[in-house]
Order: C-alpha cells, then sequence, then structure tokens
C-alpha cells in the first residue's frame, strides 16, 4: 500500500472528500516536497562547489561545475514538482461531460427557473458505517431562511426527476 492509498483511506474518500479534491492536495503536496528537495541539493552543489574551490584555490578553476551532476538532480526533481503525479495523471474521477450522482461539496444546487427559493450548500458527504449510504451535509434555503440539512441519496434523486437540479451561481450562496 502506497502513503497516497493509506491517506485515502484516512480520509475516507470518495464518502468525505471527492477523490479529485484529495488528488489535487496530496499532488500539490508532492510538489512541495520535490521543490523543497531541489533546493536542498542546490545548496549541497553550492557548498560542494565553494568546498573544492577553496581546497584547490580560486585561481583552479575547478570549483565551478564540480557539483554539476547535483544540480542537474536538483533540476530534475523541480521538472518533477511541475508534472502531475503517475498516479493522477490523465486521471479524472469522473469524464468530463458526467452528470454527478449525488450532491457535490463546495456546490450549491438551486431550482432552475427560480420556481422557489430553495437552495442547498453541500459542504461535506459522509456515509452511514453499516449500509454506507451516501448523506450530504450542508445549508438549505428555503422560504427565506438558511438552515442546517442533510440530504439522503434518495433525495437527490427525486430532485433530479422532479425539479431538474441544477448547480446554482456561487455568487447565490
Amino acid at each position: 500500500m502506497t502513503a497516497r492509498d493509506k491517506l485515502y483511506a484516512y480520509a475516507g474518500t470518495p464518502s468525505v472528500l471527492p477523490e479529485s479534491m484529495l488528488d489535487a492536495a496530496l499532488d500539490a503536496h508532492r510538489a512541495e516536497v520535490l521543490a523543497e528537495g531541489a533546493a536542498e541539493l542546490d545548496r549541497i552543489a553550492d557548498e560542494t562547489e565553494a568546498r573544492v574551490a577553496a581546497y584547490y584555490g580560486q585561481a583552479s578553476g575547478i570549483g565551478p561545475g564540480s557539483a554539476e551532476l547535483v544540480r542537474e538532480a536538483a533540476r530534475t526533481l523541480r521538472s518533477l514538482a511541475e508534472e502531475p503525479s503517475a498516479r493522477t495523471e490523465g486521471k479524472s474521477s469522473q469524464p468530463a461531460d458526467a452528470t454527478p450522482d449525488f450532491f457535490q461539496p463546495g456546490q450549491t444546487y438551486a431550482e432552475p427557473g427560480d420556481t422557489t427559493d430553495w437552495r442547498f450548500r453541500c459542504d461535506s458527504i459522509t456515509t452511514h458505517p453499516e449500509d454506507g449510504e451516501r448523506t450530504a451535509l450542508g445549508w438549505r434555503h428555503f422560504r427565506g431562511e438558511w438552515e442546517p440539512y442533510a440530504y439522503g441519496e434518495d433525495d437527490f434523486e427525486i430532485h433530479q426527476v422532479a425539479d431538474d437540479l441544477s448547480t446554482a451561481r456561487k455568487d447565490r450562496a
């Protein structure tokens, strides 16, 4: 089991966080660690060149370039930091044109056409400990008031059919 797989298990993905959000956070952390490694290799290369020049003398010209392999390793780490990880490269939790099968954290939903003032801002997803049914936790706006609210999988299906649920503009939430 990789460290990434262990973190998925701890985070409860995809029941708590969408896999794409966890992938993005892990990739950002990976890039930070690689950049820190590259900076450390640059420091080692500078120190090595200074020591070689000090030992042989500045006039010898031996110091500059003596740590080129270390600098090449630092460049390699930097280029790796800019690329997506092999685990997530080209991967998407859903096809670009797919319709989610449940509420998504960070999204606000509303009825199309503003027929009512109903809105639901999904903050997180949790699962039932025994049967695994998903429940969206967030805030519902209805009849002029916001209230904490939870919707189950059946609620999402009903809204999809009866209300043609659509994602609202974020500035309305």
